[in-house]
């Protein structure tokens, strides 16, 4: 494996965009850097992207095909399609964004999270049916933290013997504003959405495993809470379950353009984040990289990810967390924490996470180096 380490991978590679489909979440945000790092390299032309109803995203450099919806139920059907696709096109490796299988040329996986197991969740459900049956037949695996390696190791033990790499995210695009943004930010929104208070942070909804139920619960015993407000990060028509409000604290849920998401990251008076589990958190690691100070559960990747940049707690412990939101106003941890978090993001990059995708597509799928021709 070490002969390969910086050698470009030369061969033909079919990506199946599947996730954009439904989803704009974290996963999405993976493969779009993905895709736009492997653009930045030249590797672009090497791939062929399956664009499901028109929802991928449009890089310049690729090559697409459309396709139709997928559906869980029909997997058996489009794995013998995309086998087909791929023996068209002469591919040496598939890679999915979420779960496909292309039969008869080496799938590559990468692993998110082991959220469903980790938490419980019906595995009989179709989506996790097919995550189980895409593992089995994955000649390779890159999992995004050390955290889900371990789970990955534990709960598939003979899949995880097979090659396996670490591709951490990375963070591109987040950093801190200007003075002259972030004045312009407190101007046009939180003056006028959260009435010119202090946000505490939350991305995501209440509840499940982002645990916005502990943040409401710590909220509503803080003492200094009315100098404060409360953005979640989305849309209006999915905020039910943080009513009724926390008393004589100002509410705003809104889903943000990534321009905006950075400005409301960076003018922040905290990002909490006490997730339950966490496959990567890339959250965190956008808050960090604007500059924001963190905190985040002591569970799962999320340590791993923000190392010493951070403040810890139980995710079930408000009053721990009320601790929290004191401490990390005070001004000289904030400034350590701001300081720490810029340098720790700066550790994380999109181009460490597809060399290592990279060195798997050399382990599943060997193709002749220049001099070996």
């Amino acid at each position: 494996m070490s002969r390969d380490i910086g050698r470009p991978w030369r061969g033909r590679l079919v990506v199946d965009a599947v996730f954009f489909q439904d989803w704009t979440t974290g996963i999405a945000r993976v493969w779009r850097e993905v895709l736009l790092e492997w653009a930045s390299r030249g590797f672009a032309s090497q791939v062929l992207i399956v664009d499901r109803v028109r929802t991928a995203p449009r890089i310049a450099g690729y090559s697409y095909i459309d396709a139709p919806r997928y559906e869980f139920a029909d997997d058996a059907a489009e794995q013998n399609r995309l086998g087909q696709l791929c023996r068209q096109v002469k591919a040496d490796a598939f890679a999915s964004s979420y779960y496909t299988i292309a039969a008869g040329v080496p799938n590559l996986l990468v692993l998110h999270d082991m959220i469903p197991e980790r938490v419980g969740e019906d595995l009989n459900v179709p989506m996790w049916r097919q995550k189980q049956r895409a593992i089995a037949a994955a000649a390779g695996f890159a999992c995004v933290s050390q955290n889900t390696l371990r789970d990955f190791q534990e709960l598939y033990v003979q899949a995880a013997k097979r090659p396996t790499v670490l591709a951490p995210n990375g963070v591109k695009g987040f950093s801190p504003p200007t003075e002259e943004e972030a004045a312009a930010f407190r101007k046009n929104f939180c003056a006028l959405a959260l009435g010119g208070r202090p946000h505490v942070m939350f991305i995501n909804g209440g509840g499940g495993i982002k645990n916005g139920s502990l943040l409401k619960r710590a909220l509503t015993l803080w003492p200094e809470r009315k100098r404060f407000s409360l953005l979640v990060t989305t849309p209006p028509q999915h905020a039910v379950e943080w009513y009724p409000l926390v008393p004589g604290m100002v509410f705003s849920p809104t889903y943000f353009s990534d321009h905006d998401l950075r400005l409301a990251y960076g003018t922040a008076y905290c990002l909490v984040h006490p997730s339950i589990y966490e496959g990567f958190g890339l959250a965190v690691l956008e808050a960090l990289a604007c500059g924001c100070p963190v905190i985040a559960s002591n569970t799962s990747s999320q340590p791993e990810v923000a190392g010493d940049a951070a403040l810890y707690i139980n995710p079930y412990d408000a009053e721990g967390l009320v601790k929290a939101l004191d401490e990390i106003g005070k001004p000289e941890r904030r400034e350590k924490l701001r300081r720490r978090g810029l340098e720790r993001a700066a550790e994380f990059t999109w181009s460490r996470s597809v060399q290592a995708l990279e060195s798997l597509l050399h382990q599943i799928a060997p193709t002749p180096s220049i001099d070996d021709r």
